[in-house]
């Protein structure tokens, strides 16, 4: 399975499975890591293999780029959006199904949140780390200097979810 520290790389389009893979591997205390899937299949493995990854959540669409990246990751957990796992894939539906959900892990505003790659546009992709509390006064920062949001205020959103928008939206009250 996936715990504290693990890496959960994310090659998808925007879903809803993209936020719950995020939030997921942030409530089990590991490391979110979305994968850019404008990348070739040799940028992916680097990403994969430099981040230490454990895991990767696949969009079906983005399977055959995936497989291509992973070839001969054995020990790289592999699960697809897809309803149906293709070959070597776990269908996501089906890691929720029956499972009890685990306990929160604590984590310390230090610890990482999400790891990110630059697009390596002049070499191999650069890596930047977002830790907890970074992303915590990022947050508080956008909303109230950069959004000028208080209580009450509402905020709708029509674009990507990458980045740090998931989290921002979802730190506020509905």
């Amino acid at each position: 399975g996936v715990g504290p520290g693990d890496v959960v790389g994310l090659l998808s389009y925007n879903c809803p499975e993209f936020l719950e893979t995020i939030f997921a591997a942030n409530y089990l205390g590991a490391v979110a890591m979305p994968i850019n899937w404008r990348l070739a299949a040799p940028e992916v493995r680097y990403i994969l293999e430099h981040s230490g990854a454990r895991a990767l959540v696949c969009d079906p669409a983005l399977v055959d780029l995936a497989g291509a990246a992973t070839t001969g990751m054995g020990a790289l957990l592999r699960a697809s959006t897809a309803p149906v796992g293709d070959d070597g894939w776990t269908a996501l539906p089906s890691l929720r199904a029956g499972a009890r959900p685990p306990a929160r892990v604590a984590v310390d505003s230090d610890d990482v949140h999400r790891l990110m790659y630059t697009s390596g546009t002049t070499g191999l992709p650069n890596l930047i780390m977002h830790g907890h509390g970074g992303m915590l006064i990022e947050h508080a920062k956008q909303r109230t200097l950069h959004l000028d949001l208080g209580p009450g205020d509402r905020l709708f959103w029509f674009s990507t979810t990458g980045g740090m928008m998931c989290n921002l939206l979802a730190s506020g009250r509905s």
